[in-house]
């Protein structure tokens, strides 16, 4: 890998055709993670649900994604946020967990970088 592995791993993923519906659980982790941590970066777990995305999403892909790279603290800042997305809706007020997931922005990217590293077989 000559550039970073979050950029050599989106950019193989691209290059096949990206489709979360079908593609392998490998591919969908790397590109769920990236999607969602840059939205929650940009503009907390409203822009998350913000209905932008050309495929309704399984919530429960953003869970199961951050687990698998060990960012466990912001895959229960999602659990909870889901909740209260599904309970509440636009008008949630997801500051809280906003805070969790902008605290280990840079944590869940290096979690990131390192499971694509011993996944790259897969990718």
């Amino acid at each position: 890998m000559q550039t970073d592995p979050i950029t050599w791993a989106c950019e193989r993923i691209e290059a096949r055709g990206f489709d979360p519906l079908t593609a392998p659980e490998v591919d969908r982790t790397v590109m769920v993670v990236v999607t969602a941590q840059g939205l929650i970066d940009n503009g907390g777990f409203a822009y998350l649900f913000d209905p932008g995305f050309a495929v309704k999403p399984d919530w429960n892909w953003f869970v199961t994604a951050y687990r698998a790279i060990g960012a466990l603290e912001t895959a229960d800042a999602c659990v909870q946020a889901i909740e209260l997305w599904r309970q509440i809706g636009d008008t949630a007020d997801f500051d809280a967990l906003d805070a969790v997931a902008w605290q280990r922005s840079a944590s869940n990217y290096d979690w990131l970088a390192t499971w694509i590293k011993s996944h790259r077989c897969g990718l």
